[in-house]
């Protein structure tokens, strides 16, 4: 956040303007990890909230996850499937203005060191069930998606006119996507999905979402475990709390990136839960 309050659009912004972080964080690192009867390593899936953001430009990379991989194969073995799932971080990056670019393979094997280390903490003291059961549900939604005016359609068609195709790329990309959408009615149909193996459970939420909706399936989970996974079986776009919406920052700026009205988000917070809910009385009745 910068001095003055405001969201900042990017990590562009000078050092000295920089204030403080402008929204919370999940610093937990889930780790689900699954052996043979023999006790040889099959797959560890990691699920930890930060964007993959660290090589960009024109490349195509696998960023940090790559690194977490390789480090936890050399120490279970290069045979073992590694997953790598995205917790909610719509508005998290690993940007630190005090350290420098922060970017890069550099950066990326940084990172995937370190997540390495704490899952191998987790392994470590990990106690192994050879009896569990496996639920899973699942919940259709229709969300709400933003309502264009006209007076944002006429200011979209401006900037088209005023400004050059070769001059300012950022408004006009803005102002392309704002009348793309103005010109469709689709609804923003999509799924939300929970499952839950033996006392843990995972929630897959469609897009980006911010980091505050998964601490609140976290919170009120009626499970002892639970893994939010973001960017599961759809892409809606960025997800972002009702608040966001009137803090600013490019993640709710209207694009097609940026499609949902306020309350989408929490919306698929409330369905998660009620199938949170729904999956431990499932629980409960397998246990009598």
């Amino acid at each position: 956040m910068l001095r003055e309050g405001i969201v900042p659009q990017g990590p562009e912004i000078g050092l000295e303007e920089w204030e403080e972080k402008a929204s919370a964080i999940d610093p937990e690192v889930g780790v689900l990890y699954f052996e043979g009867t023999d006790g040889s390593p099959i797959a560890t899936l990691v699920n930890f909230a930060l964007h993959c953001d660290t090589v960009g430009g024109e490349l195509f990379s696998a960023g940090y996850p790559y690194y977490l991989s390789q480090v936890l194969k050399q120490a279970k073995g290069e045979d073992m499937i590694v997953l790598f799932a995205n917790g909610p971080c719509g508005d998290i990056n690993h940007i630190d203005r005090r350290r420098g670019p922060c970017k890069g393979f550099g950066e990326a094997e940084r990172i995937g060191t370190i997540l390495a280390g704490e899952a191998l903490k987790v392994l470590a003291d990990m106690e192994m069930n050879s009896s569990i059961s496996l639920r899973a549900a699942g919940r259709r939604l229709v969300l709400p998606r933003k309502t264009i005016s006209e007076e944002e359609i006429e200011a979209a068609k401006d900037v088209l006119k005023r400004v050059p195709p070769d001059q300012d790329r950022r408004e006009r990309f803005y102002a392309e996507d704002l009348l793309h959408l103005a010109g469709t009615e689709e609804e923003i149909r999509t799924e939300v999905q929970a499952v839950v193996l033996g006392d843990a459970a995972l929630v897959a939420l469609p897009g980006e979402v911010f980091v505050e909706l998964g601490l609140e399936i976290k919170r009120r989970s009626p499970f002892g475990r639970t893994f939010v996974v973001e960017l599961a079986d759809d892409y809606v776009g960025y997800v972002p709390t009702r608040e966001a919406f009137c803090e600013g920052g490019y993640e709710v700026m209207t694009a097609r990136t940026s499609k949902l009205a306020p309350g989408a988000g929490e919306m698929m917070v409330e369905a998660a839960l009620e199938l949170l809910e729904q999956l431990a009385r499932g629980r409960k009745e397998l246990s009598l």
